[in-house]
């Protein structure tokens, strides 16, 4: 059985991840671990199998996970042919974090870029 981004609260609600780990979208932290105290969250996995449930955080993840999944029943050769067809990497490790905070370069040798760069400072919400 599979949840993907909040389709891991349907697992949860449902019991089936009580103490076993899960993954779901970092922005649901606080709230699904306020909702499933039982579920051993793990937020900075793409996705966690534990057994035989599958749960992925937002909705790129799924499509790890789905390749994850490909791979399991079918190997490493359909899984690379469907992640082609898809145009998305081949493999994502599950326990890769889903995002990683870096800083915006201070300055580049491209004085337009740098340009770019003051601006994204200066209004850093404007494209969140």
């Amino acid at each position: 059985m599979v949840g993907l981004c909040y389709g891991t609260y349907a697992l949860a609600y449902a019991g089936l991840l009580d103490n076993k780990r899960a993954s779901t979208h970092w922005l649901a932290e606080q709230d699904f671990s306020r909702r499933f105290p039982k579920v051993k969250l793990d937020t900075n996995a793409l996705y966690v199998e534990e057994d035989r449930l599958v749960t992925s955080a937002g909705t790129a993840a799924g499509l790890d996970c789905c390749l994850f999944l490909v791979r399991e029943y079918y190997g490493a050769q359909i899984a690379n042919k469907v992640a082609r067809v898809m145009v998305v990497a081949p493999h994502r490790e599950g326990g890769q974090a889903q995002f990683i905070e870096q800083p915006v370069a201070t300055s580049t040798q491209d004085a337009h870029i740098n340009r770019l760069l003051d601006y994204l400072r200066r209004k850093p919400n404007r494209f969140a």
